[in-house]
Order: C-alpha cells, then sequence, then structure tokens
C-alpha cells in the first residue's frame, strides 16, 4: 500500500512537470511569431512554421513517454516491484524525458533563424509587451512548479528514493529554466532591438529632463504660476524624497514651477542644496505673491502660488500621482518598458538627486575604494500602499 501511494505521488508530479515545461516551450516557441508593425518576412514565416512542426512531433513523444511513466508504476505495483527497483526505471524515463527538454531548449538556435533578416523597425507594443509577459510567465511558471515538487518531496509519505528523484527534476528544471530565459534575453536583443531599445530610453530620457528643467526655469519667474512644497515632513530620508517628488509630479502636471521650502532640514540645516544641485537656476523664491492651500484645479488656477500639503492627507487626489504616465509619452513608454510608472518616478528622482561636486566627489572615492555605491532604497509607506 506504502509502495502504491508514492507511486500515485510520483505519477502526479511526473505529469505536472512535463505538461509545465511543454507549456513554458510551446510559449516560448509563439512568441517567434508575433511579427513587428512591417510584418515578418516570408521565408521567417516559414521557418516558424517548421518549429511549429518539430514541436508538435516532439510533444507526441513526451506523451508517449508519460504514458510509459504510467505502465512502469502500475506495472511495479501489480508484480509487488521494490519500490528501489521502480524508481530506478522512472529515472531512466525522467532522463529521456530531460534530454528532450534540452534539445528543445538549447537546441534550438533561434538567433540563427533570423541572423541573414533585414534589420528590424521599431518593434510594436504589442510584440514587445508579449516578449515581457513571456519572460515573466517562465519564471513565475518556473517558481510554482518548484515550489509544488517542494511540498511533495516534503509529504511525510514521499520516500527516500523520491525525494532524490525529485531532486534530479528540479536540478535539471533549473537548467531548462535558465536556458529559456537565457533565449528570450538574446530574443530582445537580436535584429538591432538591443540598440533600438538603449537610444530610445536615451531619447525619452532626455525628452522628460528638458522638459522639466525648462518648467523650473522660466523665462519670467515674477510671473510664472508657482507650487510651494515644504520638505520638513516629519520623517526619514526616503519619506522625505517620495513627498518632493510627488510635489514635483504635480508641478509637471499642473504646469508650474516648483518652489522647494528646506530650510532647516533635518539632514542639513541649509536645506537641500547643501547636498543637491538646485531644482532651478532662475526661479527659487515664492514671497509675496498671491497664494491659496491646495485645491480642484478649477480653484486654484487663478492664483500665482498654489501652497502643498503633505501628501500624505492631499485632497482632493491629483490625477498626476503614481502609478500615472504622461498621454503623450504612452506608447512609447509602454513598448520600451515593463513598468512604464517606475520608469517615470525616476525621471523626477534623477531631476531632483543631481549630487554637488563635494558628494559626487565622495561619491566616486568611495565607489573607487570599494567597488561599489550603496544608495537608499525602499517601497511606499505601508499605509500608502
Amino acid at each position: 500500500m506504502h509502495c502504491r501511494d508514492n507511486m500515485r505521488i510520483s505519477t502526479r508530479w511526473i505529469v505536472l512537470v512535463v505538461v509545465a515545461w511543454l507549456l513554458i516551450v510551446y510559449l516560448f516557441s509563439s512568441v517567434y511569431q508575433s511579427g513587428d508593425d512591417g510584418g515578418a518576412t516570408y521565408e521567417r514565416v516559414r521557418l516558424a512554421l517548421v518549429e511549429l512542426d518539430t514541436l508538435h512531433k516532439q510533444s507526441e513523444e513526451l506523451s508517449s513517454f508519460i504514458h510509459e511513466i504510467r505502465d512502469k508504476l502500475n506495472s511495479a505495483d501489480k508484480e509487488g516491484l521494490s519500490l528501489d527497483n521502480a524508481h530506478k526505471d522512472l529515472d531512466k524515463s525522467i532522463y529521456r524525458v530531460n534530454e528532450e527538454l534540452r534539445n528543445l531548449a538549447v537546441g534550438k538556435d533561434f538567433a540563427k533563424i533570423t541572423e541573414d533578416a533585414a534589420p528590424a523597425a521599431v518593434p510594436s507594443k504589442a510584440y514587445e509587451q508579449l516578449r515581457r509577459r513571456v519572460q515573466n510567465g517562465v519564471t513565475e511558471l518556473w517558481f510554482y512548479v518548484r515550489a509544488e515538487l517542494d511540498k511533495i518531496s516534503k509529504h511525510p509519505e514521499t520516500g527516500t528514493a523520491a525525494k532524490t528523484t525529485l531532486a534530479n527534476v528540479l536540478s535539471n528544471g533549473a537548467l531548462q529554466q535558465n536556458t529559456i530565459i537565457n533565449d528570450l534575453d538574446m530574443l530582445a536583443d537580436i535584429e538591432g532591438r538591443k540598440e533600438w531599445r538603449e537610444k530610445e530610453a536615451q531619447e525619452l530620457s532626455d525628452l522628460v529632463q528638458a522638459r522639466i528643467h525648462k518648467l523650473q526655469n522660466p523665462k519670467d519667474c515674477q510671473e510664472a504660476k508657482k507650487l510651494m512644497c515644504d520638505l520638513n515632513k516629519g520623517c526619514g530620508y526616503g519619506c522625505q524624497l517620495h513627498h518632493l517628488v510627488y510635489c514635483l509630479m504635480v508641478a509637471y502636471g499642473t504646469q508650474r514651477t516648483l518652489i522647494l521650502n528646506s530650510r532647516g532640514w533635518r539632514y542639513s540645516k541649509e536645506g537641500w542644496e547643501k547636498v543637491f544641485l538646485p531644482i532651478s537656476d532662475t526661479c527659487s523664491s515664492g514671497t509675496g505673491l498671491n497664494s491659496i492651500k491646495w485645491g480642484d484645479e478649477e480653484s486654484i488656477k487663478d492664483y500665482n502660488k498654489v501652497v502643498m500639503p503633505i501628501i500624505d492627507s492631499i485632497k482632493p487626489r491629483p490625477p498626476y500621482l503614481p502609478l500615472s504616465i504622461p498621454e503623450d509619452l504612452s506608447e512609447r513608454l509602454m513598448r520600451l518598458h515593463g513598468n512604464p510608472s517606475a520608469w517615470w518616478i525616476g525621471q523626477f528622482v534623477n531631476f531632483l538627486t543631481k549630487p554637488q561636486p563635494e558628494l559626487a566627489e565622495d561619491i566616486e572615492k568611495n565607489t573607487e575604494e570599494n567597488g561599489i555605491f550603496v544608495s537608499h532604497c525602499r517601497n511606499s509607506h505601508p499605509k500608502n500602499g
């Protein structure tokens, strides 16, 4: 009875592993059928169909392996063979399955399929999103399979031989997952896409930085509409930086110049500019202007100066805060980046935290001496999501 229970457990996880990896390979192959805006060439379509036909045949072979494993398990159960002998046969079948998976993942050099193709145009948003979704899916599926097999391995009814087999499957599975991730990384870089991605990222960053700089340096400071932000929020540096980033995002959204009040800052009594470069070269004062506290856009639009409250309690909530991104850049950002909002926030952090020469020198010296520079990173406060 104990042998039968272990055999049933083995059957379940063998079928789970094989089906899971077949799904990964199928998803991996299907990415190559996604064309760019210009469409794929006839030759690439033909080669893709050949790959699918090969995958179908190898899928049938793997299915036969599953039936073979089931037959061996049933035979061992009926004939009363020892658990160790049954698992020796099982290990041989597992090895054959893993060899087939290795041939699928490693033997398919997809880069060669497209190496003679003309350089691709800008990839479509759908293509880039699908590629990233498949890569995330491969990783998440492997996490799931690994966790489930680990549960089986730790089950009190799982014998020593089964645990050894499971360990082998997990080891081989990790190799397969790494291989597919590597191939997906290659897919992201072929046909000039790596160069396009780097170029697009730089162009977008330059555009956004130029927009913020222009907003922060108006031609006429006296007439420019302003947003007043007080840095002295009662919390640590990361929390205060969040507050300042949100202030600048609201300033960008409302097209107002951000005026920062940081005198008496807990990290430097002389203010933000003691550590970082000023956020404006030409406009840093908002004194003597008609002002109003933050409110709905209709109520504040005619005032020259709007005073921002602490971001935690701002009402009404501005539509410019995360996870929003600017509509005019949304298509490019969603095509380029898997998390457009994170990229967008990063642009404001980049603008705000340009170090003063003394700090820049300290950073460079620390990097040279220690080989690494560690900066403070944190997620949003749990209460604020």
